[in-house]
């Protein structure tokens, strides 16, 4: 799995909604067209498989700290949450 932001999976609109229009990624981010999910610019998860295709909402903390086992490198803020998190859980 990654999750980025949306327009940093695309070399343009032009792009997007190609794969927007054959598996409907739009639809499944919830909005109404290519062009508004491309302006929105949500942050996104997916995999090889478009059926894991979804927005992902990082201000929840489950999400933050999914986020923060995906990925090699973090930011000081994304570790200092994630660490604050399995400190209170424990």
């Amino acid at each position: 799995m990654w999750r980025s932001k949306l327009q940093d999976n695309y070399e343009s609109l032009e792009e997007f909604k190609v794969y927007a229009e054959t598996y409907g990624l739009h639809d499944r981010l919830g909005y109404p067209t290519p062009e508004a999910a491309w302006i929105a610019n949500p942050w996104v998860q997916g995999s090889v498989n478009p059926g894991d295709f979804k927005k992902v909402d990082l201000r929840k903390k489950e999400e933050r700290i999914h986020w923060n086992t995906d990925v090699e490198e973090l930011t000081h803020d994304q570790s200092l949450t994630a660490a604050s998190f399995n400190r209170k859980k424990r």
